[in-house]
C-alpha cells in the first residue's frame, strides 16, 4: 500500500524527500518515483518465485541441502539476514535467467 500512496503523492505533485549517498549512485532500487510502483511489483514477483516448487525443487538447491545448508545459521545479524538466508537468496538469485537478476 505504501507504493500506491507514493505514486498518489507523485501524481499530486507532492515534494519528495530524496537522500543521496556518495558512491551509490545507480545502486538504489527504483530509477524515478513514477516507475516506482511498477517496479517493485516486478520484483515482488520474482521473489514470489524463491517459494515455488521450480525453485525448491532445482538440482541446485536440492544438492545445497543435500550438503547441510540447513546446518548454516538462521541467527538475524544487523541487516536481519542470517547466513542461510544469504546462501538461499545466492542459489535463487543464480538459478533465475538473467533478465530477473536486475
Amino acid at each position: 500500500k505504501w507504493i500506491a500512496n507514493i505514486e498518489k503523492a507523485h501524481e499530486e505533485g507532492a515534494e519528495m524527500e530524496v537522500y543521496f549517498f556518495k558512491g551509490m549512485k545507480g545502486r538504489g532500487k527504483v530509477r524515478n518515483f513514477s516507475t516506482a510502483g511498477k517496479e517493485n511489483l516486478r520484483r515482488e514477483a520474482i521473489q514470489e518465485k524463491k517459494q515455488t516448487q521450480d525453485f525448491l525443487q532445482s538440482q541446485a538447491f536440492l544438492e545445497a541441502c543435500h550438503q547441510g545448508i540447513e546446518c548454516l545459521s538462521t541467527e538475524p545479524r544487523e541487516d536481519s539476514s542470517s547466513q542461510y538466508s544469504r546462501e538461499v537468496q545466492r542459489l535463487f538469485l543464480a538459478w533465475l535467467p538473467e533478465e530477473e537478476r536486475h
